[in-house]
């Protein structure tokens, strides 16, 4: 596989300016953003990126709602969440809807890039906080 190759949604320019440079930096292709449920199943089908970063916590709806629909329209991608705080019912939420790797933003340096590579693989990644 050469350059995995990110799609990101998110609605907050900061995330989206630290994850662009991170994913870049890591060695990742960056697609680009989205930043509502229609633009991200539209780029989605244009792109056709390998792994696509949900912030769980978007304005107008929820990353669970945004990884339905994009199953719902076909997407081979997989999901990775982006979460403040991670807990049993989000990550139950998240794995019905197709969601493979949780990602707690405080360590978003620290476990973005595994969590990617893990969920490519078809594992199963979750943060540890507090560890």
């Amino acid at each position: 596989m050469g350059l995995v190759r990110v799609l990101l949604a998110a609605d907050s320019s900061e995330l989206c300016q630290e994850l662009a440079d991170f994913l870049t930096r890591e060695g990742f292709a960056f697609l680009g953003t989205a930043g509502d449920v229609d633009s991200l199943v539209e780029a989605d089908e244009l792109l056709d990126p390998d792994v696509i970063v949900v912030d769980i916590s978007m304005t107008g709806f929820t990353g669970t709602a945004a990884a339905q629909r994009l199953k719902r329209a076909g997407s081979r991608a997989k999901v990775v969440f982006l979460a403040e705080s991670l807990d049993e019912r989000l990550i139950s939420m998240g794995e019905a809807v197709g969601g493979q790797a949780f990602v707690a933003k405080s360590r978003l340096h620290l476990d973005l890039a595994v969590a990617i590579r893990v969920a490519l693989e078809g594992g199963k990644f979750v943060s540890q906080v507090g560890v």
